[in-house]
């Protein structure tokens, strides 16, 4: 390819024009000339057509394509245009998004791939250096010890929350004290009691002895009458069934005052 050298006149029928051809005659006259001697020529070549695209771009538009082409060498991961959008916090519209993929596509500094109806993108992969197997392996090491690190410190993350709930859930130490005054209090009021009974002494007044009896003989006097109740009624059922009084008991779940150890006082 031949092109004429940087002292070549510009076209001089538009200014804008005039002075972006000659930034890029410049720029392709130097690449050109010293591709043999540099062996990464095409790719500086690409980047400086990426500054070129840039310089024409508004500063907003040169502004977010350069981040977006950041973000994508830094993370080296397919992304779609939301995923995109979304990773950057919407702090570039999936419109601009979308038209700076296009200008990056377009310039190869990223592959866009198409599966079905979705579109992903990602650094072009040639840009990078090339790793050897030893740095393979040597990056595989340090994942497994970063991934047995971590294992680690999830073990022991868990083992500090098991005994931040077990301190949440146990008493504080004002509570703690207030509650062994309770039961202190409360000994020393079993204590007195217990003496008080070996020593046979009244503790309860006649008025409360007589309410006692008085609620328990009418209790009782309410328990001899459902009974009667009861047995009337089973007695009636018995007449005309077939089987014996126990086996009515039994196939209607019915328990004595027997079965039960319940023994009804007399009157």
């Amino acid at each position: 390819m031949n092109l004429k050298s940087p002292s070549s006149s510009p076209p001089q029928d538009n200014p804008d024009l005039r002075l972006f051809a000659e930034d890029l005659r410049i720029q392709l006259w130097f690449l050109l000339s010293a591709k043999d001697e540099h062996p990464q020529g095409r790719r500086v070549l690409r980047f400086n057509f990426l500054s070129l695209n840039l310089a024409k771009m508004s500063k907003k538009d040169a502004e977010a394509t350069a981040r977006i082409r950041q973000y994508l060498e830094h993370q080296n991961r397919p992304y779609s245009v939301n995923d995109i959008f979304m990773n950057l916090h919407k702090e570039i519209g999936k419109t601009a998004v979308q038209k700076c993929l296009d200008q990056l596509v377009a310039e190869g500094s990223v592959k866009e791939k198409t599966y079905g109806k979705q579109k992903v993108y990602v650094f072009d992969q040639a840009q990078f250096p090339a790793l050897d197997e030893n740095q393979l392996k040597e990056m595989d090491r340090k994942i497994t010890e970063l991934n047995d690190a971590i294992r680690e410190k999830e073990k022991h993350c868990g083992e500090t929350e098991a005994r931040l709930r077990a301190l949440n859930s146990s008493l504080t130490t004002e509570e703690a004290e207030k509650k062994l005054q309770d039961l202190e209090e409360e000994v020393s009021r079993l204590q007195k009691k217990l003496s008080d009974l070996q020593e046979n002494q009244v503790l309860i007044s006649k008025e409360e002895k007589d309410k006692i009896n008085s609620e328990n003989e009418k209790m009782v006097k309410m328990w001899r009458k459902r009974r009667r109740m009861a047995m009337d009624i089973l007695d009636a059922i018995l007449e005309g069934y077939p089987k014996k009084k126990k086996d009515l008991y039994d196939d209607i779940g019915i328990e004595t005052d027997e079965d039960v150890g319940a023994k009804l006082p007399k009157a």
